[in-house]
């Protein structure tokens, strides 16, 4: 009765805390996706672009890369391991990689910036599942996802 009772107690910690603070990061990706809102970002490659409208003269031109890496808490690994064993569409799973992949893509923006960019090309984006290679049972989804892409100045 007693590890029920920290079970559930562990799921309700679980579910407030992750709670609170994806919102709070939420909050401040939208926040910096304002400030960088502006800022030229685009898939192509420089050739591609050529044929849209003619690129400016740029000088200088370097790689950046933003990367976050990110695990669930606790609810969500018990509630994705239920889904899971029922089939269907892991929703629990999706605000994690969509808060990734625009952390990551903010990361890389930012350091571009930093450098004096005035845009970047040729966006890319990796995830890669870091717990899949010997992953231990019951171990928590850790997920990393990498953005990278030229900045021209």
């Amino acid at each position: 009765m007693i590890n029920l009772g920290i079970l559930i107690t562990l799921l309700f910690a679980g579910y407030f805390c992750g709670s609170y603070f994806e919102k709070k990061h939420y909050k401040s990706i939208i926040d910096r996706e304002k400030l960088s809102s502006k800022f030229p970002v685009s898939s192509f490659t420089w050739k591609e672009r050529k044929k849209f409208d003619p690129p400016p003269e740029y000088e200088h031109s370097k790689l950046f890369i933003g990367e976050m890496v990110v695990a669930s808490d606790y609810f969500k690994t018990f509630v994705g391991g239920l889904r899971g064993m029922l089939g269907g569409r892991l929703k629990t799973f999706e605000s994690l990689l969509d808060r990734a992949r625009r952390e990551a893509r903010l990361r890389m923006i930012h350091k571009a910036r930093d450098w004096g960019a005035k845009e970047v090309i040729n966006v890319k984006i990796e995830t890669t599942n870091i717990n899949n290679v010997n992953a231990r049972k019951g171990s928590k989804p850790i997920i990393e996802v990498m953005v990278y892409a030229t900045g021209l100045k």
